[in-house]
């Protein structure tokens, strides 16, 4: 919520010294929410058709699914009939947290991973030499989902919210606190003024440090960012694969968050509880192009190659903050103003390399090795975000992805399997936590020439660090261990 006291400022005629007061008391994770919001959004996992999913994505050199045209665009080159696919799925999350204590979440939405068209054009067939086929797709890849839910949550006697806060209101008058933090915490009473100080000095007239208090916070998050294909793709001598992917990208994402403090030091206290309660709204449209090729060494070998150009996407955010402070005589509830702030960002180029093997039209395997520079994240207007900018490019690196798949035909049926590893975007050695992997299974059945279903599963798993204060530098951290389950249906329609 810092972040929005900056955004605050550039919209507000306030004076020079006031501004550079309120610069005086925040702390640098402010500029870091914008740069983990990026950093999110820029992240894939393994989402998309039921045959991708299976496969863990390994599927760059292996094509003829839909999802491919989001990843290596020359895949929609192997298809040889007319499809029409559709993947809905449930998506659960469980996550742990540690901090004082362990507390276990979870949350469970429903989504639809994939939903396409595809149309093919022979255009040589009484040769297998020269221009075989021109396909072209449309529909619906999705690239990620931001499903998840944190409770956090301990006993703990050394840090309160009430003398935090005093300690960040020290020497700003009242009418120029953080209108989503400090601003709110005066405003209902869980600071106030100290007499004789002019309004620059506070105390705080909860609990103070040392006194023990329950702390518990719970984050809430969901959406997904998205993308509708528009694919063409040639099929040359069924030897050479050359493929066009022009993405339309739509992102949304929700975040909810409460801190709840209680105190429970005193059994008839005059202060009860406070909390604090921030909502998040990102929405965003953008686009990228992206070209691959296939080429088939031998009727069984494989390669590939695609490269992804950034996405450009502009984005629009709203937040707001409102706090309830309960004593016991009073409560005391204030309400932050609705901030909407829109801005740019590209996200960062990537690209592909993969290999395919089929072994004797029973089996076939699938590597590939996947290279995404972070660093290469940057916004816009590139005044306003000069700090994030340059922190991007110190704190972000490269990060390797590394996919295996494989898919097994036994007579109707199809079994599949796959596993993908995700290194650490961040180039902190502390950050390498933030591995992820993920580990996939699948099963087809040939119902009918024209008809196919499919059913996968994935799990993703990655451990991550979560501030119990969010937004201050000082505050304490929980470790996170996150779990997505994925169980998804898929349906296609040849003709």
């Amino acid at each position: 919520m810092i972040r929005y006291c900056f955004l605050f400022l550039r919209n507000q005629r306030l004076s020079i010294p006031a501004v550079l007061a309120l610069m005086c008391c925040i702390s640098s994770p402010g500029f870091a929410q914008y740069t983990d919001d990026a950093l999110r959004f820029s992240m894939y996992n393994v989402q998309g058709s039921s045959r991708f999913i299976g496969m863990g994505g390994a599927m760059g050199a292996v094509g003829a699914d839909f999802t491919t045209a989001s990843y290596n665009p020359a895949g929609i080159g192997f298809f040889q009939r007319q499809a029409l696919s559709l993947s809905p799925g449930l998506n659960w999350a469980n996550t742990n947290s540690d901090w004082i204590s362990k507390q276990t979440d979870t949350k469970t939405l429903f989504q639809f991973g994939s939903a396409g068209l595809v149309l093919t054009r022979r255009s040589n067939p009484n040769s297998n030499h020269g221009l075989q086929f021109f396909n072209f797709s449309i529909g619906y890849n999705r690239l990620a989902s931001f499903n998840q839910r944190i409770l956090i949550q301990g006993n703990q006697a050394v840090q309160t919210l009430g003398s935090y806060f005093s300690q960040l209101a020290n020497g700003t008058f009242h009418s120029g606190l953080d209108p989503f933090s400090t601003g709110l915490a005066f405003q209902t009473y869980l600071i106030d003024s100290i007499p004789g100080s002019n309004g620059f000095a506070y105390e705080t007239l909860g609990s103070i440090d040392g006194q023990s208090v329950t702390t518990s916070r719970q984050i809430s998050r969901s959406g997904a960012h998205g993308e509708v294909v528009i694919n063409s793709a040639i099929n040359y001598a069924h030897r050479f694969y050359l493929g066009a992917t022009l993405g339309i990208h739509r992102l949304d994402f929700e975040q909810e968050s409460t801190l709840l403090e209680q105190n429970t030091s005193d059994p008839n206290p005059f202060y009860n509880s406070t909390e604090w309660r921030d909502n998040l709204l990102v929405t965003g449209t953008g686009f990228s192009f992206k070209i691959g090729a296939i080429y088939r060494i031998t009727d069984a070998w494989r390669l590939g190659l695609s490269i992804h150009s950034p996405i450009f996407m502009s984005l629009e955010e709203q937040f707001n903050s409102r706090m309830t402070t309960t004593f016991s005589s009073a409560n005391y509830m204030s309400q932050s103003p609705d901030f909407q702030y829109a801005y740019d960002v590209n996200l960062p180029w990537r690209w592909q390399l993969s290999t395919a093997y089929v072994l004797k039209k029973k089996a076939i395997f699938g590597l590939e090795y996947e290279q995404v520079n972070y660093a290469g994240i940057s916004f816009a207007p590139a005044l306003d975000f000069s700090v994030e900018n340059t922190m991007v490019d110190s704190a972000f690196g490269l990060s390797h992805i590394l996919k295996f798949g494989m898919e097994y035909k036994l007579e109707g049926l199809y079994l599949r399997a796959g596993y993908q590893f995700q290194s650490s975007p961040r180039m902190n050695p502390i950050s390498s936590s933030m591995h992820l992997n993920t580990f996939t299974g699948g099963i087809g059945w040939q119902v009918r020439k024209w008809v196919t279903l499919d059913a996968a599963f994935a799990l993703h798993q990655r451990t991550n660090r979560q501030s119990v204060f969010e937004g201050f530098a000082d505050l304490p951290q929980a470790n996170v261990e996150q779990q997505n389950a994925l169980f998804q249906l898929s349906a296609t329609l040849f003709f």
